[in-house]
């Protein structure tokens, strides 16, 4: 009530009542407990309580809160959720949870006293490797692979399951993936997957991300070859086709050098095409030296290198006893021996004879052929060629390359001219003579001889045509030089010719030429007389002044003898 005093009087108020409500401080009841969690690991809800007293229209509600994230979301609510726990480090989180009850009514909220405990998050721990993965060949070790983790307290371990074709492997163990010599049995890579655990200590033992190690095995290649020895002739290729039980196996080869073989060289393919030529007289070795490789990874593995050996037979090389020969048409030539280097070769040879030639013996033979008399019916030199080629006297019969014998037969020339001989008079020059071949371009040469000493003017011998002489006959006889020529073709003579030229003399007169008188009206008669045997006379008798006869002339003389 309300009291007024004002002295010396006090006055009292009427009375007037009020309400006042007070709210309690309640407590959480709820036994919250401190825990150690795994990640990723799904909690129950967890209901509130507090020491609240009933009270009509009042209300209880509970707040929460986490320090750290832990996968809780902040709320309110009678109950804490259920949740996944996340810890996506290497160690474990601690986060403390703290828990404050509200006390509601009419309007009025009064937050009680907070209430914590703590929740740990063991991390899902990773394993590490020491070593990358591994790529090996077949019947290599490993190196050892060491485990760890950088999440503290955690055992490690690590299982394999058993792969088929793979021998060696361990299957199980702790801290170390070991060393191990692993032997593939088949002819493909196979790969051995290591799956490794940490797994932490403590009130909760999580185990961790599962962690492969992968450690592959390649194989070993085994070589196949098509043929492991071979026998070729010279300048035929090799056909070594190679292979292998593994795909994808690579082929490289070496060669030991032989220096009579050429061709070879060292290389690498699934195939050994190689042209070969053995340039010595006797069968060579080549040796290629193979080696199959597979490759998975960067790791080359080599398989057991196989040896392959290539006969190289020779190509035979005929040679002749004698060397190419040229003849005169008629003659014989010598017998040629035909032979190789190359030990029991087989040779044989045949002859192309060209038309115009006869006298060949035989168009074929071995190893000889043989003397021959050769014709040569036509008017230029003719060549037989014998052509000859050797095997080797084995199974391949390796022909060498053919050589050849040349014989040529020259032709034999002769005059063709069609007169041969000429007259001239003593003192006269003879008409130049040209002289003509069967074959062209003969050259000829020649001798001269006279019938008498009375006959000069003559060259007694010269090559080529008989050029032109003023030839004397100092006789009274007809003389005769007679030329002894003889064709020269291709260095051959031909047959010999006798050429004339008939000088005939200068006809003298012994009878007397000395004037005659006679008497007018007479008839004049004069008898000439030479010592030339078969001479003609001729005549002339010019007009003279004072004389009535006319001029006249004539030839020869009467049946007397005379000339009237």
């Amino acid at each position: 009530k309300a009291i007024y005093t004002e002295a010396p009087l006090t006055c009292d108020a009427t009375p007037k009542a009020f309400t006042f409500t007070i709210l309690p401080t309640i407590n959480v009841t709820t036994a919250l407990h401190d825990r150690t969690l795994c990640t990723g690991q799904t909690t129950t809800a967890v209901s509130l309580t507090s020491d609240a007293v009933a009270f009509v229209g009042a209300t209880v509600k509970y707040r929460w809160s986490s320090d750290v994230a832990i996968g809780l979301s902040n709320g309110e609510g009678l109950a804490i959720p259920s949740f996944t726990t996340i810890n996506n480090g290497s160690n474990p989180i601690t986060s403390e949870i703290t828990v404050v009850p509200i006390y509601t009514y009419a309007g009025k909220t009064c937050e009680g006293t907070p209430k914590s405990y703590r929740i740990i998050v063991n991390p899902a721990a990773r394993i590490d490797f020491s070593l990358p993965n591994q790529t090996i060949c077949s019947n290599s070790t490993t190196a050892a692979v060491d485990l760890s983790s950088i999440t503290a307290n955690v055992d490690l371990a690590w299982t394999a399951q058993t792969v088929a074709g793979i021998v060696g492997m361990a299957t199980s163990g702790t801290n170390q993936i070991p060393t191990q010599t692993l032997i593939n049995n088949t002819s493909a890579p196979i790969t051995i997957i290591y799956k490794a655990k940490a797994i932490t200590r403590g009130d909760a033992n999580c185990e961790g991300v599962e962690t492969e190690y992968r450690i592959t095995v390649n194989p070993i290649p085994t070589l196949t070859v098509n043929q492991i020895n071979q026998t070729i002739c010279s300048n035929q290729s090799t056909n070594i086709i190679l292979g292998s039980n593994v795909l994808g196996t690579q082929y490289s080869w070496s060669v030991s050098a032989n220096p009579n073989v050429t061709g070879v060289s060292s290389g690498t393919g699934a195939s050994i095409i190689q042209n070969l030529i053995n340039t010595s007289a006797i069968p060579q070795t080549v040796k290629y030296t193979v080696v199959p490789t597979f490759e998975n990874a960067l790791v080359a593995c080599h398989g057991d290198a196989l040896a392959i050996e290539i006969t190289v037979n020779p190509s035979p090389i005929v040679s002749f006893s004698g060397g190419d020969l040229s003849i005169c048409s008629g003659k014989t030539s010598p017998a040629v021996t035909l032979s190789s280097s190359t030990p029991n070769a087989q040779i044989t040879w045949a002859a192309n004879v060209p038309v115009g030639i006869t006298g060949v013996a035989t168009l074929s033979g071995t190893n000889t052929i043989p003397t021959e008399t050769l014709m040569n019916n036509a008017n230029v030199p003719l060549t037989i060629i014998y052509t000859a080629s050797a095997k080797t006297d084995d199974a391949n019969a390796c022909a060498g390359s053919t050589a050849t014998y040349r014989v040529t037969v020259n032709p034999v020339a002769r005059l063709i001219n069609t007169n041969l001989a000429q007259t001239v008079c003593a003192g006269g020059r003879n008409t130049a003579v040209i002289f003509q071949s069967n074959v062209a371009n003969a050259t000829f040469s020649w001798t001269a001889t006279a019938s008498s000493n009375q006959l000069t003017g003559f060259i007694t011998s010269g090559n080529g045509n008989i050029p032109v002489q003023t030839l004397m006959n100092s006789s009274t006889q007809v003389q005769k030089i007679t030329y002894t020529v003889k064709p020269i073709a291709y260095g051959c003579e031909g047959q010999t010719a006798i050429y004339e030229i008939d000088v005939y003399p200068s006809p003298m007169f012994t009878s007397s030429t000395l004037a005659t008188e006679i008497c007018s009206g007479k008839t004049f008669r004069y008898t000439p007389v030479s010592s030339t045997s078969g001479v003609t006379f001729k005549w002339t008798r010019a007009a003279i002044l004072g004389i009535s006869n006319a001029a006249a002339s004539g030839i020869g003389i009467d049946a007397a003898g005379s000339i009237s």
